[in-house]
């Protein structure tokens, strides 16, 4: 008999979508669940049989003490995803190891905090007219940069540096019009897809910046093929990295939400989410972000969602359903 579901949250999302409509799908099956404050020193966290992340969307504000809390709970309990995977994608640099695991990722130079990194050389050598700057933790497109050829802001992206590590990578032009595609999965299985689409003029996806979702029923099969390779490698550095079992490889990327940019090749025509994608001679695909510690499920948009977490997590702990 399965026993309590903890579904960590932070304290002003505890009603939030994602966690009311995972708790009523939990609930369908059999099982219950309570919605808890990951910051609340009061919450009895082996009290639970498994405890997955979730609306904990402040933690980037709070790195350190949010590793902490989960080393914490994993002591005491199953963990999704598990702390290993939390310490591993809490920091952007894993886009590194991806690709040295021969996956596409959108091109990148690392500018570590306190070095002399030049914004305009870095633009002038790599070719790049426009580049996104960001932190390497950060959240929700927070202190996310769109920067002209002109460098204009140069000091500003010094500073930046100065504080904290951050990344450079040429700015998709595409990304205007075809946004982000989101490709959902848990316990191993895809879910659902989405278009992340910003608003006219804006180059953000999240909704706070006024970008939309759109389903795509029609998953292109090259980025279905990519998003397996990405979560096989992404469990493969994850063992080796933190010595753990294989047997551990259903926890490590329970849920996982792959966003690749859509970089068209040539002439190819890139005006609207619907145009193909499928053709490799048009366009293809580059990872843009491996999100498997605390993602959007995009569960108010998508009904079915939660019902497929709810599964999943009821599979992999044993327990079928009523």
């Amino acid at each position: 008999m399965m026993g309590v579901v903890g579904i960590a949250s932070s304290g002003e999302l505890l009603g939030h979508n994602e966690n009311v409509s995972l708790q009523q799908s939990l609930m369908k099956l059999g099982c219950r669940s309570q919605v808890v404050d990951w910051q609340n020193p009061e919450v009895n966290w082996a009290s639970f049989d498994c405890v997955i992340v979730r609306t904990t969307w402040n933690y980037s504000w709070h790195l350190e003490e949010f590793l902490a809390w989960a080393k914490r709970v994993s002591q005491v309990t199953k963990l999704f995803n598990t702390y290993e995977t939390l310490l591993w994608n809490s920091t952007k640099t894993y886009l590194r190891e991806l690709e040295e695991e021969g996956i596409s990722v959108v091109p990148t130079v690392w500018a570590e905090k306190g070095s002399r990194t030049v914004l305009s050389e870095v633009m002038s050598t790599k070719g790049w007219n426009r580049v996104i700057v960001k932190p390497t933790v950060s959240a929700g497109s927070r202190n996310t940069h769109r920067i002209p050829s002109d460098c204009s802001t140069e000091q500003d992206f010094s500073n930046l540096v100065a504080e904290r590590d951050m990344m450079v990578q040429p700015y998709i032009d595409a990304v205007e019009s075809r946004g982000e595609l989101s490709l959902l999965f848990f316990g191993g299985k895809h879910s659902h897809t989405f278009w992340k689409i910003p608003k006219p003029g804006d180059f953000r996806a999240h909704p706070k910046y006024g970008g939309t979702f759109t389903y795509e029923p029609n998953t292109p099969p090259e980025a279905m093929a990519m998003a397996h390779r990405i979560l096989a490698a992404a469990n493969r550095i994850l063992i080796k990295k933190y010595s753990l079992s294989p047997l551990l490889s259903p926890q490590l990327t329970f849920y996982a939400r792959i966003d690749f940019l859509v970089i068209p090749n040539n002439n190819a025509d890139m005006s609207s989410p619907s145009s193909s994608c499928s053709s490799s001679s048009s366009s293809s695909f580059a990872l843009s972000e491996l999100e498997v510690c605390e993602p959007n499920f995009y569960s108010e948009q998508y009904p079915p969602c939660a019902d497929n977490v709810a599964s999943a997590l009821l599979s992999i702990m044993g327990h079928s359903g009523p």
